[in-house]
């Protein structure tokens, strides 16, 4: 298979997984789930960073004293990186069927807890600061949004398929 050959089926085979994924992630319920979860584990975290209270009924919102703060985030997109990544694992050549489980499970454990501290961190910048940490709020805020939302994914599934390359044959070897 050539080079072009072996790209356009990477890409058709990355556009039907991400195809179905979104599918269920939108259709079927699991950004739901998920977002439930990040959200419990957000209760657990805005306390100690933010010092709000997340309340999730009916809607999500973080509360401290009097202050009461709607999320503004809509999980499903905010969450949704872990959708593109799944594909991209799915979509790569050469690698086996547990060896994409376990890089699938180690995306969702490196995305996780990013997803959690992006939406732990909302209430700072919904609330009023001095304007020089105001400016650095919105700088840091949208660097951690920017790269741990959206370019995280993509340098996961990297990672992971430089870890997970076969090895090249040695001269006179015979490749396993």
């Amino acid at each position: 298979m050539n080079r072009w050959t072996s790209i356009a089926w990477f890409l058709a085979k990355f556009a039907a997984a991400a195809g179905v994924l979104f599918w269920l992630w939108s259709q079927a319920g699991w950004a739901e789930v998920y977002g439930r979860a990040v959200l419990a584990a957000v209760r657990a975290v805005a306390p100690l960073l933010t010092g709000f209270q997340l309340e999730t009924h009916p809607a999500p919102v973080f509360v401290r004293g009097e202050v009461r703060l709607a999320l503004p985030l809509n999980l499903r997109e905010t969450c949704a990186g872990v959708v593109p990544f799944a594909a991209l694992v799915l979509a790569t050549a050469g690698r086996s069927a547990r060896t994409r489980l376990q890089g699938a499970a180690a995306g969702l454990l490196a995305l996780f807890p990013v997803q959690v501290a992006v939406v732990s961190a909302t209430p700072f910048m919904m609330t009023a600061h001095e304007e020089w940490v105001s400016r650095l709020l919105d700088v840091l805020y949208t660097f951690a949004a920017l790269g741990g939302l959206v370019a995280l994914p993509l340098f996961l599934w990297w990672a992971w398929l430089q870890v997970t390359a076969p090895l090249p044959a040695r001269a006179g070897e015979r490749r396993r």
